[in-house]
């Protein structure tokens, strides 16, 4: 038998492009032990100009996002993408609604997030956007009946506040900065742990993982874009 050609890996970025640009970045960074040219393929659409995910499930269009979805997904198949990973948590309350054979190309941020949930006995605070809550999209996982006990989901005032974050991190105003409000969150409930359940906070958490300054620290992030990158440098 020949040897397995490596997977080609597409990703549906721009939302926002920061994270999708961040996200390549840790992939590579993923792959230090490598020769440059053992390193995987690794293809970004980045298309800012979807729309505005939470305002488009807030206002019924969630059949222009599907279409967005299905249009940057063949753009990457088209171009020899065999694996794909939507770089915008909130995009994948549409994935369900995608032909199977899109599907199954697609690595699920939400499978990968509950993988590494099970892996942790520490109760972590989800921080995500206001559309991904609304939607119920973790709520809705089959497997959130086994992990619910050690996800913290923020009230609604938080909830307010951690989207408004999200979206100041978008354009790259508090990334640096946003540590007050991470420590405030970390004291209201009592965690040292936080869920990206946003792609938006790849960044915060790739900060946190390399460089976190006193007197802040000890913090635990589960990325599922870092566990992602992890995967594929480990050829999986």
């Amino acid at each position: 038998m020949g040897k397995k050609e490596p997977n080609i890996w597409g990703v549906l970025g721009g939302m926002g492009p920061l994270a999708s640009a961040e996200f390549v970045a840790t992939i590579y960074d993923s792959c230090r032990a490598m020769t440059e040219q053992e390193m995987p393929i690794v293809y970004l659409h980045s298309n800012p100009r979807v729309p505005d995910r939470t305002s488009a499930l807030l206002t019924q269009e969630g059949g222009l996002l599907l279409r967005t979805l299905e249009e940057g997904i063949n753009t990457l198949l088209l171009s020899g993408a065999t694996r794909i990973i939507v770089c915008c948590m909130t995009l994948h309350c549409m994935v369900n609604r995608l032909p199977l054979a899109s599907r199954q190309r697609i690595i699920s941020l939400l499978d990968v997030l509950f993988d590494s949930l099970s892996a942790t006995p520490h109760p972590h605070l989800m921080m995500c956007t206001l559309g991904t809550r609304l939607e119920g999209l973790y709520e809705n996982h089959v497997r959130w009946k086994q992990a619910k006990n050690i996800v913290i989901m923020p009230d609604d005032s938080d909830q307010k506040a951690i989207h408004e974050l999200i979206y100041e991190i978008k354009r790259d105003k508090r990334r640096a900065w946003c540590d007050d409000f991470i420590n405030y969150l970390s004291n209201k409930y009592d965690t040292r742990g936080f869920i990206a359940g946003c792609t938006e906070l790849h960044l915060v958490a790739r900060r946190h993982k390399i460089q976190t300054p006193p007197p802040f620290g000890g913090w635990s992030w589960i990325d599922p874009l870092e566990k992602i990158a992890n995967l594929i440098a480990s050829g999986s």
